[in-house]
């Protein structure tokens, strides 16, 4: 009983240790760090890779990508400013509302601390330099802080800034970088702005790790070209299929979107800031695929929408957009009138290859017998009653499309199927002689 006591007793303390001064990520949301930018934008979502841990070691960091400007025309979406010119002024710093908000968990039981951020020096692997702290008064004792501290890409760059060199506006040779920085608390209230201190052991090693990714990179034709290869109406819809000359890195990749113009652009193949492309990009996001379809919705019918496709990284940069194409959604009752082919069109809601197949062997096979003849009046008669049933039925309209791919299938490879038949027929025959001898 002593021993357990005693056991108890050395876990509680080793605990309140651990406990004693500490960052850590907060638990009480999700991993979101959001961005205050002077580039359009008051706030703006990062995209995140939350750390399988605590992040408390640097081979596991929280992962945040932040756009840096390059140029306007090409940043496309937001970003964090930079300025052209001598590297040690980079980044706006007079512009404080540029900074990354990183939500963290700051523990401080017993004593006065105080918060700092360092980045590691890319000259000594041991090495961090100071590059923030977030008061020159001491956190509370005994309190526990759930709040988003503000660290300005400023920090990191005047720091290291050969390391920044390539992120400048207007680069010539558009580049990613990557830096960690740690938090940390300390009872020191002298740690000035690149002191370097090592973190390797107590007290500094309380804090967590994150490792932001900064790029400016853009996407020119000769790297990436989207070209739409279909569109095809639906009601309120249109589907676009699309394929890629060039991929992006699959670390970087994120989504496919669709840009809406407001009118007809006047460049080609150019970054969506150009002056030639009035719109905006449609909110939802499409799974990264180099070769696919997207199907837009919330299209109004009869109303021409102009529309293109780009990729877009985890930075929040897209490529440039591909060439425009025009679709014009109808309702399904207008469907149904355009194809003459009623219950495909309710089953699948838009114009489809399939749906021209069986038209083309309407009018090329079954118009020319008696029998088919017979049949396309009656269907013809029967049909339209049920179209608007079945577009309305989901279960009965993917029912159709099952039906209609099977028999697509068929009727073009019938040879495949009926090499099939004759394979598990004697199959069959195989095994039952087989069972047949084994009998005997």
């Amino acid at each position: 009983m002593k021993n357990i006591t005693f056991l108890i007793l050395l876990v509680l303390c080793a605990s309140t240790q651990v406990l004693a001064q500490s960052v850590r990520l907060r638990t009480d949301i999700d991993l979101a760090v959001s961005g205050t930018t002077s580039s359009g934008a008051n706030s703006i979502s990062l995209n995140v890779v939350k750390p399988s841990g605590e992040a408390t070691a640097e081979t596991g960091p929280a992962i945040v990508y932040v756009p840096i400007e390059n140029s306007v025309t090409d940043s496309h979406l937001y970003y964090f400013n930079a300025k052209a010119g001598v590297p040690t002024s980079l980044f706006n710093t007079g512009v404080t509302s540029d900074v990354v908000n990183v939500p963290l968990r700051i523990i401080t039981l017993n004593s006065d601390l105080y918060l700092y951020a360092a980045v590691k020096d890319t000259t000594d692997s041991n090495k961090f330099k100071v590059i923030k702290q977030y008061s020159t008064s001491p956190m509370t004792q005994g309190q526990t802080y759930d709040v988003a501290f503000p660290l300005a890409p400023a920090n990191i760059c005047a720091t290291l800034v050969s390391d920044c060199t390539y992120l400048a506006a207007n680069s010539n040779s558009p580049t990613e970088k990557s830096f960690i920085v740690y938090f940390f608390l300390s009872s020191a209230s002298s740690y000035g702005v690149n002191q370097e201190v090592t973190i390797a052991s107590a007290p500094l090693n309380n804090g967590i790790y994150f490792n932001f990714y900064m790029s400016n990179r853009v996407y020119p034709d000769s790297s990436l070209r989207i070209t739409i290869n279909s569109v095809r109406a639906g009601d309120k819809r249109a589907i676009l299929s699309y394929t890629g000359s060039g991929t992006l890195s699959t670390d970087y990749a994120k989504a496919v979107k669709v840009f809406k113009h407001s009118a007809l652009p006047t460049a080609t193949n150019s970054p969506i800031g150009d002056s030639g492309y009035t719109g905006a990009l449609l909110a939802e996001d499409f799974v990264y695929l180099q070769n696919s379809e997207v199907t837009v919705s919330g299209l109004t019918n009869s109303e021409e929408a102009i529309l293109s496709v780009v990729f877009l990284d985890k930075f929040n940069f897209v490529t440039t957009l591909s060439k425009e194409v025009s679709a014009t959604p109808l309702e399904i009752q207008e469907l149904l009138k355009k194809n003459a082919c009623f219950l495909l069109t309710a089953g699948f809601g838009e114009d489809h290859y399939i749906i021209d197949y069986f038209r083309h062997f309407r009018d090329t096979i079954l118009s020319k017998s008696y029998l088919g003849r017979a049949f396309i009046s009656v269907y013809y008669e029967t049909a339209p009653k049920y179209a608007l049933m079945i577009y309305h039925n989901e279960t009965i309209r993917a029912v159709i499309r099952g039906f209609a791919y099977a028999l697509y299938f068929i009727m073009n490879f019938y040879i495949v199927v009926l090499l099939g038949f004759v394979g598990a027929g004697a199959f069959i025959v195989y095994r039952k002689r087989n069972k047949l001898r084994q009998a005997v």
